[in-house]
């Protein structure tokens, strides 16, 4: 009886590890890729395919990849409680302060959060986080959760080839580094400038060649006997002044600022740093 019943339990020990290696495993380069679908959205085929399109991820980008998907975020529904469960999660799987990212599929209460770790906050802005949720809004919308996953992971290796955030703004549908813009135009109009000064130049010189030029004279503009002067003279018989007594007021103003960063908004969870955003979809 007891051989038996160890039996059972070696063989659902086995199993657990079966399943778990299914959605959890560490690429060549030891980066963690974790695929865990507690709202059951994918498929069996889906979930294969996910796990091999993350291992590619992060082969290619040296980052822990995280997808987890919740019906359930626990006795507290607020967005900030949600955040604070995706920095604690990452920080379980995958230790404090590494590099990586955790998205999260929510479909308690459809705020969806995106966690960033280490070098991952430098590739995550807050306008990248904001476009890639425009880019997922139309599948998260109709369910395509499988749709969802495969445009986090395509969106994350743009964003490393892209390289890592400067002050990136769209321009004419484009992602541009506007840093790199900036210089590029002021290199445009100091050239720009100098070509035009020279163009003038030139333009000027052969037309003054083909032109006699003569000192202008006032006597060519005024009409004779056409010019004449008044003169008038104003008095005053005296001044008044009046004088108020306005008091100032003693009290001292105070003044805010916020500081703004070019990665996304960071964040603590027990010690750690994160960046990231989440969105209601």
């Amino acid at each position: 009886m007891r051989l038996r019943k160890l039996t059972v339990c070696i063989i659902a020990a086995l199993a657990a590890v079966v399943a778990l290696c299914i959605t959890a495993f560490a690429d060549d380069t030891g980066r963690i890729c974790e695929l865990i679908d507690d709202a059951d959205l994918f498929s069996g085929s889906e979930t294969e395919d996910l796990c091999g399109r993350m291992q590619s991820t992060a082969e290619k980008t040296g980052l822990n990849i995280i997808i987890m998907t919740t019906d359930d975020v626990g006795s507290s529904k607020s967005d900030a409680a949600v955040v604070d469960m995706c920095d604690v999660m990452y920080e379980d799987i995958c230790g404090m302060n590494t590099d990586g990212v955790l998205f999260l599929i929510n479909l308690d209460t459809r705020y969806h959060s995106l966690s960033t770790s280490g070098s991952a906050i430098n590739y995550f802005s807050d306008y990248r986080i904001d476009k890639l949720y425009d880019y997922i809004t139309s599948d998260m919308r109709s369910g395509n959760y499988y749709g969802v996953a495969k445009t986090f992971l395509r969106t994350t290796e743009s964003y490393f080839d892209n390289g890592k955030v400067n002050e990136q703004q769209e321009v004419l549908g484009s992602e541009v580094d506007m840093r790199a813009f900036r210089k590029a135009l002021i290199k445009y109009l100091l050239i720009t400038g100098f070509i035009s000064v020279i163009a003038g130049f030139i333009i000027f010189a052969a037309i003054s060649s083909k032109m006699k030029l003569q000192r202008p004279s006032a006597r060519q503009y005024i009409l004779k006997n056409s010019l004449k002067f008044n003169v008038k003279q104003d008095n005053y018989i005296g001044t008044f002044t009046e004088r108020r007594y306005s008091p100032r007021s003693s009290s001292s103003g105070s003044s805010s600022h916020r500081s703004s960063g070019h990665s996304s908004t960071h964040h603590s969870s027990r010690g750690g740093r994160h960046g990231g955003g989440g969105r209601h979809i």
